[in-house]
């Protein structure tokens, strides 16, 4: 059974309540890419630029094996074992595509989607 990223997105956690809008403006490319900075930096535990299967399966692997392996094989494009900053983001924007996403049209809610996504 292949785990469905583009799936994990679309069941990504529910807001209990809206009580406005905001959640649903745009944040803008510049700020989406360092929120994903974010996320790749607490997977890369070590701090040496790439998340090595170690990582993953220290962050999701233990919750969701399958996720963690997922993960490992789509994005590290190069196969050195270890997934850089520009594959990870190569990969983010495979599952946005799917999704008919941008960096530039992601909303808080879509992030909130996207920290579960890659959490155990």
């Amino acid at each position: 059974i292949c785990y469905s990223f583009c799936t994990l997105l679309e069941g990504g956690p529910k807001k209990e309540k809206q009580s406005n809008m905001g959640d649903r403006k745009p944040l803008g490319a510049e700020k989406c890419t360092a929120m994903f900075r974010e996320i790749f930096d607490s997977l890369d535990a070590n701090k040496d630029g790439g998340i090595v299967w170690k990582e993953l399966e220290t962050n999701i692997g233990r919750a969701a094996p399958e996720k963690a392996r997922q993960l490992m094989d789509m994005a590290d494009k190069n196969r050195d074992d270890k997934i850089e900053f520009d594959e990870f983001i190569e990969f983010v924007e495979v599952i946005m595509k799917a999704e008919d996403l941008s960096m530039d049209k992601l909303t808080e809610e879509h992030m909130d989607h996207f920290k579960a996504l890659f959490t155990a």
